[in-house]
């Protein structure tokens, strides 16, 4: 009798799963660089720089990816940092992808908030076509069947991992359009060095009600990101000029 229960209540929870509309994911996001450090050092002159750029290399990122049906938001999970940078040191951040993004699948459309040069601007741009190839590879992750998709293009091949019971088109970053939600994502850019990013997934939760900060991002000077490109490239350039390219320390 008690297997029965526990059977049914089973079946239930995964119902209710895979039949919602709103969830939340979080996923641990992680740069990788195949390039040797100890090479890259003889071309740093500054040692300090060096390690910098090497810790940052290791540093790990939490992310959650809010979704109500066609839409979603994503955005870095802020934490409190007790670790001080002694002064004198260089703190080097390395980041992947937009840090606060709202995407909407039905307008293929997506919102980003950015800033350069104290100045808040939304940027947007419209859905990536991954040209997703579906295979027949399977595992199982976080307790869930999921299947591998490829894509491929001139600048980066993704490999990621969706769960067909799940149905909702979303994922971390950029990452969408499988029929299913992506709980792994790794991309391979095809460079010399080629770096790779991935996105685990660590869990995934139903939500009886979004939370407040749930909305449509509608602040700051509406650019595409071509244009945002530009003006954060122009502002790079003013600094330079007026540093004279140095590095300015804390």
């Amino acid at each position: 009798m008690k297997i029965l229960a526990y059977t049914f209540l089973f079946l239930i929870l995964g119902y209710s799963l895979c039949s919602a509309q709103q969830l939340r994911v979080v996923y641990v996001n992680q740069n990788k660089h195949k390039v040797d450090l100890n090479k890259v050092s003889d071309e740093i002159s500054d040692r300090e720089m060096y390690e910098a750029i090497k810790e940052a290399m290791q540093r790990k990122t939490e992310f959650e990816l809010v979704i109500n049906g066609q839409e979603s938001l994503y955005k870095e999970i802020e934490k409190i940092d007790n670790s001080q940078v002694e002064p004198g040191r260089i703190r080097v951040v390395i980041r992947s992808g937009a840090q606060h993004q709202f995407t909407d699948l039905s307008r293929k459309e997506i919102l980003s908030k950015a800033k350069s040069a104290d100045k808040e601007f939304l940027v947007t741009d419209s859905l990536k076509n991954f040209d997703w190839q579906l295979t027949r590879d399977r595992e199982e992750y976080l307790g869930y069947e999921v299947r591998k998709a490829i894509s491929r293009d001139a600048k980066q091949t993704t490999v990621a991992w969706y769960a067909p019971a799940i149905k909702l088109s979303h994922g971390p970053a950029e990452f969408q359009g499988l029929p299913g939600l992506i709980l792994k994502v790794e991309t391979t850019m095809n460079d010399k060095e080629e770096s790779v990013f991935t996105w685990l997934a660590t869990s995934v939760q139903v939500l009886d009600k979004l939370p407040q900060s749930f909305a449509r991002p509608t602040q700051g000077q509406r650019v595409t990101r071509n244009e945002f490109k530009e003006i954060n490239e122009a502002h790079n350039k003013r600094l330079n000029e007026m540093y004279g390219g140095g590095i300015d320390k804390d």
